[in-house]
């Protein structure tokens, strides 16, 4: 899948390509949980309510340098 099919999708179909992808990290941003997933050449941002744990919007994009605030965590991770 590429990203302008994947951004073609509903939210629920979204979540459903998510799934068999490989999660990569999470941060927190104001009132939302933010995981991270690799699908194919481009990445995913789901955004959670940190209260429910539901859904709201996902972000997709190619840009590397919108990795920048997963870069602590990762490197607990690999200095674990």
């Amino acid at each position: 899948m590429d990203i302008y099919t994947f951004l073609s999708l509903s939210k629920e179909e979204q979540a459903n390509a998510i799934g068999d992808t490989d999660y990569l990290s999470e941060r927190e941003e104001a009132l939302f949980k933010v995981k991270l997933y690799a699908l194919g050449d481009f990445y995913v941002e789901a955004f959670f309510t940190a209260r429910e744990g539901e859904i709201v919007k996902f972000k997709a994009f190619k840009s590397r340098r919108l990795l920048v605030p997963y870069l602590d965590n990762f490197m607990e991770t690999v200095l674990a």
